[in-house]
């Protein structure tokens, strides 16, 4: 592990904390990390955050979330990152769970970057009167175009290239938004982010995707879905890993289906560790697995790309 700024209160194993007694309403701040990037192509980096408050003693939650990341080469700093906000607490239909964009940028080049755009082309199935800025790394202008471009623009940023100053040539902006509420499932929303540097031609990142499940009456509790199972990597180029949450749950079954329902693969599920599950026989496609006991059921869709 590299540089961590501001210093975290504590660091155990795979964990860091970081404590806040001084933090104002509406007041934000940025935590910043250098991390050795796994020589592993096509692992799976799994990251979780919590955000606790306390309060006369008393921890509570009010946000979460759970970040998978493949690695595909040696190391891209410009990419896009999606995941759902989650709502503590609350029955919430799984379409009112906004989506999460962080478009990170470095510059990697031999000399300071003074102008950097990004322009973002929002999925049709995006309700844009939800879409909400949450934040940057560095002061910026936002235009949402006619034809659904959001576009941010840092001017006169002057963010140094990677070897003059490693930790100060990176960037990011976060925005949210929701899909339509009455968007027909299972649906997949797909975003791509380009990223211009000065005058140089775009860098494209990488396609985020986002799946959407029928859960039969639509409605759900986020905690209790949590609680039954995780599988990453999610979209995956060759197989998957199920875990299970909760292990009063025992054994479950699987069964991996096409989008017409057809019947692929089938089997048991570990209630410990990580159950493997190839999907090298498969084409590229969209597939539901359905997850279940006698007492439990869950669906979730698989990407494979």
């Amino acid at each position: 592990m590299g540089t961590i700024v501001p210093a975290p209160t504590s660091l155990s194993d795979d964990t860091i904390r970081w404590s806040f007694a001084d933090l104002l309403p509406y007041e934000s701040r940025m935590i910043k990390m250098e991390l050795f990037v796994p020589n592993s192509v096509d692992s799976a980096l799994l990251f979780s955050g919590y955000l606790d408050l306390i309060v006369n003693d008393t921890h509570q939650r009010v946000d979460s979330f759970t970040t998978a990341q493949i690695i595909r080469c040696s190391y891209d700093p410009n990419d896009k990152i999606s995941r759902t906000i989650n709502s503590f607490g609350q029955e919430n239909s799984i379409l009112d769970n906004p989506l999460l964009y962080t478009i990170r940028f470095q510059n990697t080049g031999n000399d300071t970057a003074y102008n950097i755009t990004i322009r973002d082309t929002l999925d049709e199935d995006l309700d844009l009167n939800t879409l909400e800025i949450l934040g940057a790394s560095h002061p910026y202008e936002v235009l949402l175009k006619s034809d659904r471009t959001l576009e941010f623009k840092f001017a006169n940023i002057q963010l140094p290239d990677s070897a003059a100053n490693e930790m100060n040539s990176h960037g990011f902006v976060s925005y949210s938004i929701k899909p339509f509420p009455d968007l027909q499932l299972p649906a997949v929303i797909e975003n791509t982010a380009f990223i211009y540097f000065d005058f140089n031609a775009s860098i494209q990142t990488n396609t985020t995707m986002d799946a959407f499940e029928d859960m039969g009456t639509g409605v759900y509790s986020e905690q209790k879905l949590i609680d039954i199972i995780t599988v990453h990597p999610n979209p995956t180029a060759d197989e998957i890993y199920i875990k299970v949450i909760n292990q009063e749950i025992g054994s479950l079954d699987f069964v991996i289906r096409s989008m017409n329902g057809q019947e692929i693969k089938s089997g048991k599920i570990n209630s410990e560790g990580n159950t493997r599950i190839s999907l090298k026989d498969l084409p590229s496609g969209i597939y539901l697995l359905n997850v279940f006991d006698q007492n439990t059921f869950q669906t979730k869709l698989i990407i494979k790309g």
